[in-house]
């Protein structure tokens, strides 16, 4: 509080001047912190990139499904979906070959 009474009381240009040059008073701005160099990385989307399209696996869950209904399901469950739908894209390869092998 006294150091804002203390500049409201400041009248003269010379008196600003010495304010702006300590460092109280200059604003609560931290020093930009030296950017790194990133690790390179692959995005998210290339690491669960699949060989195979949503579409693909459809397909392949349709053809089979009739006669192995049950071992889908289980697999898809095994996977962490309740359906092709829902399937992450980076597990599409390994319920086709699950289906391919059926």
């Amino acid at each position: 509080m006294a150091k804002i009474k203390f500049i409201l009381d400041t009248k003269n240009a010379e008196d600003l001047k010495i304010l702006r040059e300590l460092s109280f008073f200059q604003s609560a701005k931290k020093p930009a912190a030296e950017k790194k160099p990133a690790a390179e990385k692959k995005p998210a989307a290339e690491e669960s990139e699949s060989v195979h399209s949503l579409e693909q696996v459809r397909a392949a869950v349709k053809a089979k499904s009739k006669e192995h209904k049950d071992a889908l399901k289980a697999k898809l469950k095994e996977l962490g979906a309740g359906s092709v739908s829902t399937l992450d894209s980076s597990k599409y390869d390994e319920l086709m070959k699950f289906a391919n092998e059926l």
